[in-house]
């Protein structure tokens, strides 16, 4: 395990009074993090690194220097640490149209690429735009829900009658989207776009134009939006059972790919396709203990009390995974395959292959996946400060990088490890002070 003895209790010698690790590479701190304890200030800290780095992002895909896929998750991560400083109902609403907003615009601007057909405009850009302006659709929905009849007092004057932004950009809606207010409509508006990105993805990296990444990631986008339309425990089985069937198929290839030595089947490659595998099974598993005696009669024929199907494409399955695993030893399994996510993504950012993105998202996993094994409160917090080291770590060496001007050390780099810095500073104080930390994923299901 990668925890040290120095730092198994919260007094040890590299930490400091209050949880900030000190002596850590450089000791450089981003500013902010250094002496602060007010939980509403670091959240603020990470607001406004968090707004730079949506900014930093949305430039570089203005530019064409980087594909959509960094800029849809700053910005899902900038509105759930907006909604997690307040309580305000009007304020909650308020963030949830801004991100809503900047959704609308982003799929105009990949629609009308699309048109012109050229760079940015590629079906899976488009697509998942639109999937994005209808996940911000059905959070503003449920969130207005949450409001009984206060509702009406609460809109802002830039909104249609249902929270639709009116004369935004070109005024081009997405098919479904304009004047609907029917929650489960929107619903399916929502998995209908994922569907299809995942499908143009799919094909993208099916072609090589793509990193097997924005593929899974578009495959758990789905998974959440289903598993948000329906509370029936056979369909929520299924849904979570569709995933874990395409991650496995999606593992099988990257191993084939792997023993050929061509382009998709880098160690990374197969490290995300399994951890994926890994996750869909837990959840799978969590979902049937959650069923109890509802369980026994549900899923196909030849399904395994793990999930797995008697035979899955080549048969192939990843080490520490069978047909018959139980919640307790998939727990680790699915932390030793983050572990070694986190190694390789490691290794291609060290080496100048990848952007940190899929970093810093497999960073959170291994954290979460940590804390959803232990009660303990020493062993969370010890969790959490390790994932705060480990961020603190590739922050300071994007400002190395960055003071070179090479590559890797571009402003959104820099301010993507420094929001990321503050997240993990934001959950050891909620962890501290005794409040529930979730996924940064507002909309994944329980896990």
């Amino acid at each position: 395990m990668k925890l040290l003895a120095a730092i198994l209790l919260l007094s040890a010698f590299a930490l400091g009074q209050e949880g900030v690790p000190d002596n850590v590479g450089t000791g450089l701190l981003p500013p902010g993090l250094g002496g602060v304890t007010d939980l509403d200030a670091i959240k603020q800290s990470r607001i406004d690194a968090l707004q730079e780095a949506v900014e930093a992002l949305q430039s570089r895909y203005e530019h064409g220097l980087d594909n959509p896929n960094l800029l849809f998750g700053a910005q899902i991560e900038l509105a759930i640490a907006r909604l997690d400083a307040t309580n305000v109902k009007k304020e909650r609403l308020d963030f949830i149209q801004d991100a809503l907003l900047a959704a609308l615009l982003t799929w105009q601007r990949a629609n009308a690429l699309n048109k012109a057909g050229v760079r940015g405009g590629d079906s899976a850009t488009e697509t998942q735009a639109r999937a994005a302006v209808f996940r911000y659709r059905v959070m503003w929905l449920k969130e207005k829900a949450g409001d009984g009849n206060q509702h009406e007092a609460l809109r802002l004057a830039a909104m249609g009658q249902e929270g639709i932004p009116t004369n935004v950009g070109t005024g081009l809606l997405p098919p479904g989207l304009g004047g609907d207010t029917d929650l489960d409509g929107i619903k399916q508006s929502r998995i209908d776009a994922s569907q299809q990105a995942v499908q143009a993805l799919q094909a993208q990296y099916e072609s090589g134009l793509d990193n097997v990444g924005y593929l899974l990631a578009a495959h758990e986008e789905l998974s959440i939006a289903r598993l948000d339309a329906t509370n029936v425990i056979q369909e929520r089985l299924e849904v979570i059972h569709d995933a874990l069937l395409a991650a496995l198929l999606t593992w099988q290839r990257v191993k084939e790919l792997q023993k050929n030595g061509v382009r998709g089947g880098d160690a990374a490659a197969e490290a995300q396709t399994r951890v994926a595998v890994f996750r869909c099974q837990f959840m799978w598993l969590k979902e049937k203990a959650g069923a109890g005696n509802q369980s026994k009669a549900l899923g196909p024929p030849g399904l395994g009390q793990g999930g797995i199907l008697e035979s899955v494409g080549t048969g192939l399955l990843p080490p520490g995974l069978d047909r018959d695993t139980e919640l307790h030893a998939i727990k680790q399994s699915r932390i030793d395959a983050l572990q070694n996510e986190v190694q390789a993504l490691q290794a291609r950012y060290e080496s100048g292959l990848d952007n940190m993105g899929y970093l810093f998202a497999a960073h959170e996993e291994l954290t979460f996946a940590r804390l959803d094994a232990t009660n303990v409160k020493q062993e969370r917090l010890d969790s959490i400060q390790d994932a705060l080291r480990a961020a603190l770590l590739t922050w300071q060496r994007a400002k190395e990088l960055q003071k070179a001007g090479v590559r890797g050390g571009d402003a959104a780099t820099e301010i993507q490890a420094r929001a990321a810095v503050f997240r993990y500073r934001v959950m050891w104080l909620k962890e501290k002070a005794g409040e529930n930390i979730q996924p940064m994923a507002l909309c994944l299901p329980p896990l």
